[in-house]
């Protein structure tokens, strides 16, 4: 009885964090469809998209300090403050946006602002993931929030676009602030599966405070990814994939509206598509991982996101793009699952804050120079040769995880750890 209740309250929690993050992706949506449509909107300049991903993406760099502190605080006050700081940052960008007071650079700024605060968001969700969840269920854990924020941002962009044709961006930064209110009370309703605190350290782990803890700690992070293998061999090969998917997440807007001649709704679709696409490979991967090599998952991945680009990249048709890109997101969701858990059960619960948030910086570390370069090319060349480089630099890195596969450790699924 006292296992079946245990199990109750588990299951009970992750539905509750689900739920919260269900509703904080689909708001995390409309602010991504209302400020590259609104920089576009004010600027009327491809090139200014680019300097908005490069702002956003030099933020996220700090996530390399924000794990350090994820795993100094309570990850359950951390993820609250977190979003509620957001949730007020958004309500007065969407003020500003009704009074027509909004430039483009005070966009870029909250847009950089909202980075900064959510910095510390992911390595904190990281390190409360194994305080709900038994380690032989993180793989299926992990693709649950995959393919729940996939579907989540699926609905948010469905919903975003008309809403963006109707009633302007305005409301949909509204709407990302009652999203990130609505995550606020998910949390403050989670509870553990055990009377223990969420963060109680033993003496011995009591952390030296001020600068020198922090850079101590930060440090430790750092042997930890750089010390396992087969972390360290997916680094690379994770910056480039994220290199090639760059020019797609800031000149899709000037696809819909400068190829297509497409509006709002075409635009939210085109999101849809890539998110339906990524929710059934979160979906598929922890099926097929338990008896498919690491590598072979990534490279398939890897191989459908690329072709799926090229072929994209010259078709200007609606129907046959939305196609496209839910086999490219298929491939996406596939290799973000498979990285995901490698995170999770490859790393000491005391160190998924640091690790996940280096591992993350490093991931997107070429990320804000793509999104500038991609936004001068498109000032130069057609957007179809940009996007077929894309698609021809996935495919290159899924040959190098083929040739990568002793490295990558070529044993069957994620859950047998790395041999000594």
């Amino acid at each position: 009885m006292l296992k079946e209740t245990s199990r109750l309250q588990w299951d009970n929690n992750f539905l509750m964090l689900l739920s919260g993050q269900w509703i904080s992706k689909a708001g995390d949506s409309f602010f991504l469809l209302a400020g590259f449509w609104m920089m576009l909107s004010l600027t009327h300049n491809p090139g200014a998209l680019g300097v908005y991903g490069f702002a956003t993406g030099m933020a996220q760099w700090l996530s390399l300090v924000g794990g350090v502190y994820a795993d100094r605080w309570d990850p359950k006050k951390t993820l609250i403050v977190s979003d509620m700081l957001r949730a007020m940052i958004l309500l007065g960008l969407g003020f500003l946006a009704l009074w027509h007071h909004l430039d483009p650079f005070f966009l870029i700024l909250v847009a950089v602002v909202v980075e900064i605060v959510g910095s510390v968001f992911g390595p904190a969700l990281r390190r409360l993931l194994p305080l709900l969840v038994d380690g032989d269920r993180m793989p299926a854990a992990v693709g649950a929030l995959q393919s729940s924020d996939a579907g989540s941002q699926m609905v948010g962009s469905l919903l975003g676009g008309p809403l963006l044709t109707l009633l302007g961006a305005a409301s949909l930064f509204f709407l990302d602030a009652w999203s990130f209110a609505m995550s606020v009370l998910s949390f403050v309703l989670l509870r553990t599966r055990s009377s223990t605190p969420l963060q109680a350290p033993a003496p011995k782990e009591r952390r030296p405070t001020g600068f020198q803890g922090v850079w101590q700690e930060f440090l430790d992070g750092q042997r930890a990814l750089w010390g396992q293998a087969l972390l360290r061999s997916i680094v690379p090969l994770g910056v480039a994939a994220n290199l090639a998917l760059a020019p797609l997440n800031v000149l899709d807007v000037v696809w819909v509206r400068e190829v297509l001649h497409r509006g709002g709704v075409i635009y939210g679709l085109f999101s849809v598509a890539i998110l339906a696409g990524i929710m059934g490979g979160s979906v598929m991967a922890p099926r097929l991982l338990p008896r498919v090599s690491t590598p072979a998952m990534m490279a398939s991945g890897l191989l459908a996101g690329g072709l799926g680009m090229m072929l994209f990249s010259q078709i200007p048709i609606t129907a046959a793009d939305l196609a496209l890109l839910i086999g490219f997101g298929i491939g996406i969701g596939s290799l973000q699952t498979t990285f995901g858990s490698l995170i999770q059960r490859n790393t000491p619960p005391t160190m998924l804050g640091r690790v996940g948030g280096a591992l993350n910086s490093f991931l997107m570390a070429a990320n804000p120079a793509a999104y500038l370069v991609a936004g001068v090319l498109a000032t130069a060349l057609p957007l179809s040769t940009i996007f077929l480089g894309s698609g021809a630099l996935l495919t290159l890195v899924a040959v190098g995880v083929i040739f990568r596969r002793h490295a990558l450790r070529s044993e069957k699924g994620i859950t047998q750890p790395d041999a000594p």
